[in-house]
């Protein structure tokens, strides 16, 4: 991946695309080889070979040291002004700390977090979503009808997005955060107290897709919850216009201007043993940077507990 870039440059100086210079040029090496084994001889072939693949290697570690890990290794981490291993610092002694990474903060934070905190030892890519991290990580979902989270080993410290707004766990208590990332603690199995579902990854909606807040009960009674929703208009494109709906009656409703943000708050009462459905609905689209569509950006959910 580092060295991508120099293939991409040696592909379009003589007209080609990256892929096809990979492919034609080994199969090009390929044929040679055969030829110089048939004609010069194996010994000398190998040699050649070898001496072809040696001087690649060279090139190829020289050009990553340079463009890739020295800038990397000398750049300022994402904890300006913070110990790097604030996370070792706040975290109970002994225990482990599962990374859960989110689009909507830049990889560098991430990367930081697992590279300078022993106890962050684990990494999970929630529905499939990018972890940033060099090491393996586990593949996980939270159960849409019962709000269950699995993961092989659970532990009950998280390094999460301070916003995160794809699930909230049950029992979490903040214990510290720096640069967008919040150590917390939760109950241990996971039981999502709310999960949504119906925006990307870095938390945009698509056009024409609402977005679905699910609240899932505790098992013991109808509970109260006050729900305050915030959502962002990027800056280009109309005025977007949005409907709350809980359990198909329309709520709340609202506009939010390009660039702009606006939060609604609800009242709710989650019954006892089924879960609850909070449906955004978005009108309007605007293009990002990246020349994506999208609709709205759902910035926070908070949930307090409320009268029913």
């Amino acid at each position: 991946g580092a060295f991508h870039p120099a293939l991409a440059g040696a592909a379009r100086a003589i007209g080609l695309e990256p892929l096809t210079l990979v492919r034609f040029g080994g199969l090009l090496a390929c044929v040679l080889a055969v030829a110089g084994a048939a004609y010069a001889g194996r010994r000398r072939t190998a040699i050649g070979v070898g001496a072809a693949l040696l001087g690649f290697c060279l090139l190829e570690t020289g050009y990553v040291l340079r463009e890739a890990a020295l800038p990397a290794a000398q750049r300022q981490t994402s904890f300006p002004g913070e110990r790097t291993d604030w996370i070792d610092a706040a975290a109970p002694t002994g225990r482990s700390v599962l990374l859960v990474p989110n689009a909507y903060l830049p990889p560098n934070p991430w990367w930081d977090a697992e590279f300078w905190n022993k106890r962050v030892d684990r990494v999970l890519a929630l529905d499939g979503a990018t972890t940033y991290t060099p090491f393996p990580a586990e593949a996980a979902a939270v159960d849409f009808r019962t709000g269950a989270l699995a993961v092989r080993r659970p532990t009950p410290l998280l390094a999460i997005a301070s916003n995160e707004t794809r699930f909230r766990l049950r029992g979490e208590f903040f214990l510290a955060g720096v640069a967008g990332i919040a150590l917390v603690r939760v109950d241990v199995p996971y039981r999502a107290d709310w999960a949504t579902r119906g925006t990307m990854a870095d938390g945009w909606s698509l056009p024409g897709t609402p977005i679905l807040l699910r609240l899932f009960p505790t098992g013991r009674e109808r509970e109260g919850r006050e729900l305050t929703i915030t959502l962002s208009a990027a800056e280009s494109g109309r005025r977007h216009r949005y409907r709350i709906f809980v359990q198909g009656r329309m709520r709340r409703s609202g506009s939010v201007p390009p660039g702009g943000f606006r939060s609604a708050r609800i009242r709710v009462c989650v019954p006892a043993r089924q879960a609850l459905d909070v449906r955004l609905d978005v009108r309007g689209t605007a293009e990002l940077p990246d020349d994506r569509r999208v609709g709205l950006h759902l910035d926070a959910v908070t949930s307090a507990t409320g009268a029913c």
